[in-house]
């Protein structure tokens, strides 16, 4: 396969102009169907399209990997083939029950079924997971369980974070989604560590504290009531 050096100006472009925003599953679709135009075959060639990415400073958290499988996810599915409605990142999912034989029939039933039951939009990377899993007679994987719902997240993340980091394991496999979470993840631990350094800035400096002495009675001080009393002279309580 020829590299960016000697492919279509035009075409590398494409690839480029598709890079600079990928966000939605439509803009993932865009951007496999035009590596898959510039590369369709093979390996060779994404490693001048990184090169060519950063010097046009699009590259963002993109890997040679992660083209490849966008590349791989387009050749496989072409748009006749593809699920209406059902995201991207699912149909890449999917791609696990192809196989080299780049038969999609399996996988094609396998997501217009999970459409049917709940709704194209309602199928995810966990849920196609399970199904295959189901028919192919697998164990389900442990990531493919369901997120918990109304996590409390500042209560989880004092409890060792046990809910986010199950809902996190959801996405096992999912690139794009992953690369979005790391990036909030490192935005809410900068956030924690400013505010640390404001409430430590702000945390009175507490003087330290003195003990007063208990006041001690002299030994030879008089004693208090009727022994008082005595010492002035009054007999009346001696028996």
């Amino acid at each position: 396969m020829a590299t960016t050096t000697t492919a279509p100006a035009a075409k590398v472009r494409d690839v480029l102009d598709a890079m600079r925003t990928v966000q939605s599953e439509d803009d993932r679709w865009h951007l496999a169907e035009a590596l898959h135009v510039l590369i369709p075959n093979g390996a060779e060639g994404f490693g001048d399209i990184i090169d060519e990415a950063n010097k046009a400073g699009v590259l963002g958290k993109l890997s040679e990997n992660t083209l490849r499988l966008y590349r791989d996810t387009a050749k496989r599915w072409p748009a006749a083939s593809r699920v209406k409605g059902v995201s991207f990142s699912a149909h890449r999912e999917a791609m696990v029950m192809i196989g080299s034989t780049g038969d999609t029939k399996a996988a094609e039933k396998l997501l217009g079924d999970l459409a049917k039951g709940g709704g194209p939009d309602k199928v995810t990377v966990a849920s196609v997971r399970r199904e295959a899993a189901i028919r192919q007679k697998r164990a389900v994987p442990t990531t493919a369980r369901t997120a918990p719902k109304g996590i409390d997240v500042l209560a989880d993340l004092e409890d060792s974070a046990k809910q986010v980091i199950a809902a996190i394991n959801t996405l096992a496999g999912d690139g794009a989604r992953l690369d979005k979470v790391h990036s909030g993840l490192s935005k809410s631990l900068q956030r924690v560590e400013a505010l640390q350094v404001k409430a430590r800035a702000k945390s009175p400096k507490v003087a330290p504290t003195t003990t007063t002495p208990a006041k001690q009675t002299p030994k030879n001080a008089p004693a208090k009531n009727g022994a008082a009393k005595r010492a002035k002279g009054d007999l009346r309580d001696i028996g």
